[in-house]
Parts: structure tokens; sequence; C-alpha cells
């Protein structure tokens, strides 16, 4: 499991901190990108915003696309969780059968 922190350098312009978090891959970026460009305009500079990205493949190219939204309100951090994911995929794809057998048909 690997982690990306963009901008370690930066320091957080105060000590009010609201963590978020994001679990996405390569697919959903792009979402992730309008989500974070809506967060960063409503945000108050009264906070610091620690960003956690949970992801399962997330190339390079777009981490650093994500990364151009880091600043001083908005530190993002993002953690490889492919290992972890792995070892409860049947768990998980159990979860969605059971799911699509529930949902009621038209």
């Amino acid at each position: 499991m690997s982690n990306e922190i963009c901008n370690r350098n930066l320091k957080p312009i105060n000590e009010n901190i609201i963590p978020i978090f994001f679990a996405t891959d390569d697919n959903y970026l792009p979402i992730l990108d309008v989500a974070l460009i809506s967060l960063i305009e409503n945000a108050s500079l009264q906070y610091t915003y620690h960003i956690n990205i949970l992801h399962t493949g997330v190339s390079e190219q777009n981490i650093n696309l994500i990364c151009r939204h880091s600043n001083k309100n908005f530190n993002i951090n993002f953690v490889d969780v492919t290992i972890s994911v792995d070892g409860i995929k049947e768990k998980l794809n159990c979860y969605c059968v059971l799911w699509q057998e529930t949902k009621v048909q038209p």
C-alpha cells in the first residue's frame, strides 16, 4: 500500500481541521475532480480540509491532476487500498449481488 501526499511543504492556514474521505479509481476521477472544485469554491477559510482519497489503481497522471487543487487550505492525500480491497473482494461481490436481487423491478 503506498501513499502520495500532494505538496508536503504547505503549512495549514489554521488548526481547525475537517477530514474528508473519497474512494475512487481512475474511472471516477473526473467526478472527483468536479467534487473537489465545488468544495474548494464553497469552502470556509476558517478551516483546513484534509482530503483523503482511498483508491484502487489511480494513474500518476490523474494523481497529478487532482494534486493541482492542493493549497494551504486543502491537504490532499492519496492512499492505495488495492491490497486491502483484494482481501475482501468476494464479500463485496456478494453484497452487490444481494443488493441487486432485492431491488424492486419496474
